[in-house]
């Protein structure tokens, strides 16, 4: 391991990415990794075994990115490895699962090394590189081998149907929402200390982009059965779900809309009509994420419909639901309220909008003190007094003399929060006529 460190440390300064010490050191790691997991497959041992396959794992991670091409005679068969790991998770440590899909993050994140001669070259000196047209050529040939459609599809069952549903954290509170679908590398950490989670959702994202018409099919495959599959497994598939619009974002243009709303919408409507019969928190924290991420690739009409569908639940609540879901409405409502192009075409809901969220938001007020929370919730009630204009009863706001939440909140030490705070009561109260009886 002191050779591996040494050599790692060396290769940042070999601007070919390849050494014929690092080719030679490979295989013998290879075999110490294989020799290892078969070991522990059979008895189970967790302790220096599992540390030993973790760290065979790590060094050649680090290894195959720091020498992309000293993997030419072995890049065959540490892909191989890292697929077993990953393919029999249940029976390895967690440890070494993290290990492998690290791995396979790292091979897919060098994949310019990997790919074709002129895609290799590309933006770099050719005169530096050329000699080394022989390594990259192998390398392509074993990484292209490698992820066939089929071994892909093999890897997002693995991914989707087994690790995630195993990992997938259920985050309590409304402090973590936006951290659910986290799907890049957390670098103020150690690589290993990234939850699974995290690292599945990487490793299937750049799957998504580095072999976007095989992934996209198989997904959609999947998608097709999703009623049909355990609820585990529909919450892997609903976060994966929310990573498809930033690959369609490339390459966007309005002829494909309708497209991408004969994908999301059947989802969301199966999505809604679940929640109609009880509030399943996944159902519940999925419907709005899908629509804030998808909301940009859909037709005015669809959009429309699922602002519709969000009120809806929002209007049906009740204190037994869950915090995270209901917090994901309202700032699935501010989005799509943010969107100005949308608002007028709202009008058969906007009656609805004010009576519907209001008692939400004050609920929320009393659940949370953390100002990155507050705010978007005191910006939705303000975008939704705005765009109802007076078309509010003044009724309705009694809802306020019912909380004592606005209190504590104008004694806020965060002044952002006052400030939104109090203009929101300003923009509230010039809504109505000076003789309009407010509570």
């Amino acid at each position: 391991m002191d050779q591996i460190l040494g050599l790692i440390l060396l290769s940042s300064h070999n601007e070919a990415h390849d050494d014929d010490n690092v080719t030679a050191l490979i295989p013998g790691i290879l075999d110490k990794g294989k020799a290892l997991l078969q070991l522990y497959e059979k008895t189970g041992e967790v302790g220096s075994l599992s540390k030993g396959i973790r760290k065979v794992l790590v060094s050649l991670g680090q290894l195959q990115a720091a020498q992309p091409l000293g993997m030419k005679d072995s890049l065959a068969d540490y892909l191989s490895l890292l697929e077993t790991v990953i393919r029999h998770h249940r029976q390895v440590s967690e440890e070494s699962v993290k290990g492998g899909l690290l791995g396979l993050i790292k091979v897919l994140k060098t994949f310019v090394y990997y790919s074709d001669s002129q895609s290799f070259l590309a933006g770099r000196s050719a005169s530096k590189l050329k000699n080394f047209h022989e390594q990259q050529v192998r390398c392509t040939a074993m990484y292209n081998t490698f992820f066939s459609a089929q071994k892909i599809e093999q890897l997002f069952f693995s991914l989707l149907y087994e690790l995630l549903p195993r990992h997938l954290v259920d985050n309590e509170g409304m402090a973590s929402v936006e951290t659910e679908i986290d799907n890049t590398l957390d670098e103020t950490v150690a690589e290993m200390d990234n939850s699974t989670q995290r690292l599945v959702l990487c490793l299937v994202d750049l799957l998504f982009n580095r072999f976007e018409a095989a992934s996209l099919h198989i997904l959609s495959q999947i998608q097709n059965t999703l009623e049909t599959q355990a609820l585990g497994v529909q919450d892997s598939v609903l976060t994966v779900l929310c990573l498809v619009p930033r690959i369609y974002e490339r390459n966007y243009n309005k002829d494909t809309q309708n497209i991408h709303s004969d994908q999301i919408r059947p989802t969301l409507q199966w999505l809604h009509a679940q929640l109609q019969l009880a509030p399943t928190p996944v159902y519940l924290r999925s419907l709005p994420m899908l629509v804030t991420r998808w909301m940009r690739l859909l037709p005015l009409e669809t959009q429309v419909d699922c602002f519709a569908m969000v009120v809806s639940l929002l209007a049906s609540w009740n204190d037994s639901m869950d915090l995270t879901g209901v917090y994901q409405c309202c700032m699935c409502l501010r989005a799509l309220l943010c969107r100005k192009e949308l608002v007028p075409h709202l009008s058969e809901s906007l009656p609805q909008l004010v009576p519907a969220v209001l008692p939400v938001v004050l609920h929320l007020f009393g659940h949370t003190d953390l100002p990155t929370v507050l705010y978007p919730l005191i910006s939705l009630l303000t975008l939704s007094l705005e765009v109802t204009q007076r078309t509010v009863q003044p009724e309705v706001l009694a809802c306020f003399n019912q909380q004592k939440t606005l209190d504590t909140l104008l004694l806020s030490s965060n002044e952002m929060v006052k400030e939104s705070l109090v203009d929101m009561i300003k923009n509230l109260l010039t809504l109505f006529p000076p003789e309009t009886p407010i509570p």
